[in-house]
């Protein structure tokens, strides 16, 4: 009776309360959701779809109180609500330079993304790509031997996302940063300048877990590879 009066007086707000406020869910675990209502059902639960276009169901048992607060941030126009969110993420791929000829490996220690609108955001990216080479020049200076190429890159940049539904996003990130190309011992070069374009898919997979899938192209110096990866994320509030 307590969770119907609740979800009930969410119902009586305005057009203006609903555009700077936001439901919120407490949970007896400890734990709160934003977003929006959307359905109650009495005795059973509720489902609320937060910004980012997730959607959970929670049981009455699990709930402590629904409430209707104003939300963290406040857009600059017409005072509408900012939706946020981000995640945090790790992934491992192939990748293949048109440079070098040859297949390799990617991987990317840190992958994260901030929205600061609903579909607009920030981006950064930590990794590199590897590939076993018989010879190869860095900055015009030939290195012969049965190395280890590495490209390690540094980026960040921006983050164009759009929802798929409540199961997913797409996202397009361009960015720009440092790199270095390191052949194992011989010889690693200086900093140089570095850019990827790449897009990906984040799969929600439970409250705070997503899969990710992605392609992008990237250039350090005189290399260019693409890269295909697959990974897991935390979706960061």
């Amino acid at each position: 009776m307590l969770l119907l009066i609740c979800v009930c007086s969410l119902s009586l707000s305005d057009l203006y309360a609903q555009r700077v406020m936001q439901d919120v869910v407490y949970l007896k675990n400890g734990s709160r959701i934003r977003g929006i209502v959307i359905e109650f059902v009495p005795s059973k639960g509720v489902k609320i779809e937060t910004s980012d276009g997730s959607l959970f169901v929670f049981k009455e048992a699990e709930i402590e109180r629904i409430v209707r607060e104003q939300s963290p941030e406040r857009g600059a126009l017409g005072g509408s609500t900012l939706d946020r969110g981000g995640y945090l993420g790790l992934s491992l791929g192939i990748s293949a330079s048109p440079s070098l000829e040859q297949l390799g490996g990617r991987i990317d220690l840190v992958d994260f993304g901030y929205l600061l609108h609903k579909n607009i955001g920030l981006s950064a990216k930590v990794g590199a790509s590897v590939y076993e080479v018989s010879s190869v020049s860095i900055n015009g200076v030939p290195q012969y031997d049965d190395a280890r190429l590495i490209l390690g890159r540094v980026l960040a940049g921006g983050l164009f996302s759009f929802s798929t539904g409540k199961h997913g996003r797409i996202e397009l990130k361009p960015m720009i940063g440092l790199g270095w190309a390191s052949v194992t011992k011989v010889a690693t070069s200086s900093a140089m300048f570095a850019w990827e374009a790449g897009a990906q898919y984040r799969l929600h997979l439970g409250r705070s877990t997503d899969l990710m899938t992605g392609l992008s192209y990237s250039g350090l110096g005189e290399f260019t590879d693409f890269a295909l990866t697959l990974g897991f994320a935390f979706r960061l509030r």
